[in-house]
């Protein structure tokens, strides 16, 4: 169950980053709820926002345990958690938004460029900390 505690930390980070740290930096903060709607096509802001969370504690921490870290250690086995980190939260962000860089739905985010960077940052973060509190955790 340690990776649910890495989960609950890292959207902890993600919604720090988001809330309080973007905004300085990139003079505005990635909208995570209309990035869920646009990704998932869903209408209700609030079961986005329930999607959203769901897969940040749960299901990208076992995405994670699962697939990245073992696809790292069979390609490169000294890879540091650090860089299978960034790398994860990285894939994500290119994930998410590639749904929009092909057509997204009519209102949801205008602008690719408006989310990448902030997303980006963002999602990295969300997988340093989620590596390093799996790696804290010896998961």
């Amino acid at each position: 169950m340690s990776w649910l505690i890495a989960g609950l930390g890292a959207e902890l980070a993600l919604l720090v980053t988001v809330r309080g740290v973007l905004p300085a930096v990139f003079d505005t903060r990635p909208p995570v709820a209309a990035l869920v709607q646009a990704v998932f096509r869903m209408a209700d802001p609030v079961s986005a926002i329930a999607v959203q969370l769901v897969l940040a504690i749960i299901g990208l921490p076992l995405l994670f345990v699962w697939t990245a870290r073992p696809a790292a250690l069979i390609l490169v086995p000294d890879m540091p958690w650090w860089i299978t980190g960034g790398v994860f939260g990285a894939v994500l962000c290119l994930a998410a938004l590639s749904s929009l860089a092909f057509g997204p739905p009519p209102g949801a985010i205008d602008g690719f460029t408006y989310a990448l960077w902030p997303g980006l940052t963002a999602l990295v973060i969300y997988g340093l900390t989620l590596a390093g509190l799996l790696e804290w955790r010896k998961v």
